[in-house]
């Protein structure tokens, strides 16, 4: 990890449709170097994020990074690597694994 250093980034968002779901595209600010997507859907109303380091590609492809899961308030994202959900799960392959928790206080 570095410490003490800044990347400034620019985030663009950009929906399919009205209620359609959302991309967003992480870009580096000094050379617009693109950097990772990610794609949101809902589902029984909670929000799930594909992160992938391919602009069009999400889950699938050996570039999917993961996914972000919210509750159904909105107020705490489950982080999730690259694994196979643990019902999916054929032999030889890993199971997902939780990796991090963001939680905001309203």
């Amino acid at each position: 990890m570095l410490k003490g250093f800044t990347l400034k980034c620019n985030l663009i968002r950009r929906r399919e449709s009205y209620n359609g779901p959302s991309n967003y595209f992480l870009h580096l600010n000094d050379n617009n170097r693109f950097l990772m997507s990610a794609r949101s859907f809902t589902e029984n109303g909670l929000t799930t994020y594909m992160i992938s380091l391919d602009a069009l590609k999400h889950e699938g492809s050996n570039k999917y990074i993961g996914k972000i899961k919210s509750n159904i308030s909105g107020t705490m994202y489950d982080i999730w690597d690259n694994g196979i959900k643990l019902t999916k799960l054929q032999k030889g392959e890993e199971v997902r694994k939780n990796i991090g928790c963001i939680t905001y206080v309203k």
